[in-house]
């Protein structure tokens, strides 16, 4: 057995990590009973936790739903760990009310942190509903049971709902280091079950963001300027007024606010603005302006992130230079957010990843207590990152506050585009040298800083931009040699925001496609190269203050296994190649590897099949980590093929799908997903299966006889050669 996920230090990651336990743990000696509104008495051993006759048993839930299904899989640890019946519970999203602590979601951490902090308080639970059957019914405790809601005592044939029990359960205090259930006593946790609110979301009676509806609600829209300095200069407000609908106009920093009745007619409204701004100090700003900073932030100061036994002095066997460009996360649900501001109070409601956040930056917006401020998280829709910025929901917190009763700000798809954030884009230059000992490589990049826009103070800790180095600086393999080194470019002028898999997506792109490169040169078969270079495992400090690290074992098994099932569909035919990457989370201690089979022919390529292997310890939800690993080729291989931006006069000019290509349902290889079978603590699955798709088909694309692919996106790159 591994690790237990038992990291040392107080920083970024531990405190995404006290998100999970943060009045989770607290909790355990502040609730056990406490009365409903009609004085019934509830059991909640836990803030997350509720459990009385009149509402059965209730889950709390502060993570954000946004497709990860985070949902049903806690729900499923909660069932199996509580021995309820997991068709006959109810979930609920948490508010900010301080009893929850902080209200977040990101890192890809929301499973690993509720199986670490979660299964306790659930084994807590039931170890006072059997003492409370065992004394009412005047049996051994050693003989209750309990499963699928009901405990009983077979000696004397007494049962009862979980619930029953309930009040005499909160008479006694929460005890600590209950055992939890061991794997084989798992009811459902490994087993396939549906998300368990599918039906919801078919007969639409789940809520997202758009959904909300108060009595008394109106609609708002917002003119902006597109870039990211551009001052007002003039706008009609007469004109928009006269708008059927249009109520109001407010000007908010630099933007105007269009309230009506509808919200087309404020979209309309808008239109009758006819705003302007000026240009502003970004006019000047293009793709061309971005990649000509990148290159010439090689001729500056790097800063050595990691560095392993020495770099030969001759000249490097290998040279190549690869660049990722700027991407939208072009999520199909546009954000959006509702307001209401009334007697000094503040209520938000939207597809929030990071309800706290939220809550602190509306009390400074509104200079009003954070105590007065209410974040209520609806179902998210698609998020890849885009929802972790809170702009839209400070902007519907301005403007309800600048009128009366609840507004919902609306972002059409060309505003969400606009104001986003995009991908930041890198350059990597990588060499591989031939020493006595081995192969030695060198991987020296630069990238335009996140953190540097939206937290300093992460640059300040460790004199550099962290984030940028994920994915470089906890690379797998053991080389002779290894230097990896970072160029931090500062830059405001595109407003930049985390995508899923961060840098992890950079760094594997450039060192999957070079090592393919390097077998390609010496020879080797890219999976047994891949296998020979780890040969121990790697301990690295990928957050400050944390140490991760990857398990060379478990990489190499994944690896044997993904080359085992290519190799039982047979070889390819003619025309046909697979090309193979791999990958490793190590904060959240998930592995990944993918094989793609292409042809190319006539200037297209055309994907058949691809292989998805996983190992992300016990998957407590298959099928959803089965949804992860489909969604991500998806995703990968739309990004790899189209994922770009195109930015002119400092703006962004892709603002629809017209121009923002997605992979079609007919362009959709056939998906072969592997999941590895262990009892390692589960990892996270919102992020590690993307980072290895787009490396594995580049890959494919030059074993086929295409072009070897450095430069994203592939575009038109096939018809030049």
């Amino acid at each position: 057995m591994h690790r237990k996920h038992n990291t040392a230090g107080v920083n970024r990651r531990s405190m995404i990590k006290l998100m999970a336990a943060t009045g989770a743990t607290l909790s355990l000696a502040s609730f056990a009973r406490t009365r409903g509104e009609d004085g019934q008495v509830v059991f909640n051993p836990s803030a997350y936790l509720e459990i009385s006759e009149k509402d059965g048993v209730v889950l709390w839930l502060k993570k954000a739903e946004m497709g990860q299904q985070i949902q049903t899989a806690t729900a499923m640890m909660m069932a199996d760990e509580l021995g309820a019946d997991l068709d006959c519970l109810t979930i609920r999203q948490a508010d900010t009310h301080p009893k929850f602590g902080f209200v977040g979601t990101g890192g890809s951490f929301a499973i690993p942190g509720r199986w670490t902090a979660m299964r306790p308080l659930f084994a807590s639970a039931r170890a006072m509903l059997m003492r409370a059957a065992a004394d009412t019914w005047q049996v051994p405790l050693s003989e209750v049971k309990v499963d699928r809601g009901i405990l009983s005592h077979e000696r004397s044939g007494k049962a009862g709902k979980i619930e029953t029990f309930a009040a005499k359960a909160a008479t006694y205090d929460v005890p600590a280091d209950i055992p939890l259930r061991e794997k084989k006593d798992f009811r459902y946790i490994g087993t396939k079950r549906a998300r368990l609110d599918v039906a919801d979301i078919l007969d639409g009676t789940a809520t997202y963001g758009i959904d909300v509806r108060l009595p008394g609600m109106r609609f708002a829209v917002m003119a902006r300027s597109g870039g990211r300095d551009g001052r007002l200069q003039r706008y009609d407000a007469q004109a928009a007024l006269a708008v059927p609908g249009v109520q109001e106009i407010h000007v908010i920093d630099e933007k105007v606010a269009v309230i009506a009745t509808n919200s087309w007619a404020a979209m309309r409204g808008r239109d009758a603005l006819q705003a302007e701004w000026d240009a502003g100090q970004y006019a000047g700003v293009s793709n061309e302006t971005i990649r000509a900073r990148l290159l010439d932030a090689f001729y500056g100061k790097a800063i050595d992130v990691r560095t392993e036994g020495k770099l030969p002095e001759s000249a490097p066997l290998l040279e190549m230079e690869y660049e990722m460009p700027m991407a939208l996360h072009a999520a199909l649900e546009p954000v959006n957010s509702t307001a209401l501001v009334e007697n000094g109070q503040c209520t938000v409601w939207g597809p929030i990843q990071m309800a706290t956040l939220v809550k602190q930056e509306v009390a400074t917006a509104l200079q009003m207590p954070e105590e007065n401020v209410t974040v209520h998280t609806t179902l998210l829709g698609g998020a890849f990152g885009r929802k972790l910025e809170r702009h839209f929901s400070i902007e519907a917190a301005q403007i309800a506050a600048k009128t009366k009763g609840p507004v919902q700000l609306l972002l059409t798809r060309e505003d969400d585009m606009a104001e986003g954030g995009v991908r930041p884009p890198s350059v990597h230059r990588i060499k591989f040298f031939q020493g006595g000992s081995g192969v030695a490589m060198a991987h020296e990049y630069a990238t335009l800083s996140v953190n540097a826009q939206q937290d300093p103070s992460q640059i300040e800790r460790k004199g550099y931009d962290w984030t940028s180095a994920l994915g470089a600086i906890d690379i797998p393999y053991r080389f002779s040699g290894l230097a990896v080194r970072q160029h931090d470019v500062v830059d405001h002028s595109i407003r930049l925001n985390w995508w899923r898999g961060t840098h992890h997506n950079h760094h594997a792109f450039a060192t999957e496609c070079a090592l393919d490169e390097y077998a390609l040169a010496a020879g080797a078969d890219p999976i047994d190269l891949r296998i020979a270079l780890l040969t121990e495992d790697t301990a690295q400090e990928s957050y400050p203050g944390e140490i991760s690290t990857v398990y060379a074992d478990r990489l190499k098994a994944l690896l044997k296994r993904l080359k085992e099932e290519v190799s039982r569909a047979g070889a390819p035919t003619k025309g046909r190649a697979v090309g193979y990457a791999c990958h490793v989370y190590s904060d959240v201690y998930t592995y990944v590897a993918h094989a793609v089979e292409v042809s190319v022919q006539d200037g297209e390529v055309n994907i058949h099949r691809v292989w998805a292997a996983v190992d992300c310890g016990l998957a407590i939800s298959p099928d959803s980590v089965r949804a992860q690993m489909e969604g991500s080729v998806a995703f990968g291989l739309t990004s790899a093929l189209w994922g770009d931006v195109r930015v002119d006069g400092g703006k962004i000019t892709d603002l629809n799908f017209d121009t923002c290509r997605l992979m079609r349902m007919e362009e959709m290889p056939e998906i072969r997903v592997i999941i590895m079978d262990n009892d390692e603590a589960p990892g996270g699955m919102g992020e590690p299966p993307l980072p290895s798709i787009t490396p594995a088909f580049l890959n494919a694309i030059a074993r086929a006889g295409g072009p070897r692919i450095r430069r994203l996106p592939i575009g038109n790159q096939l018809q030049e050669i």
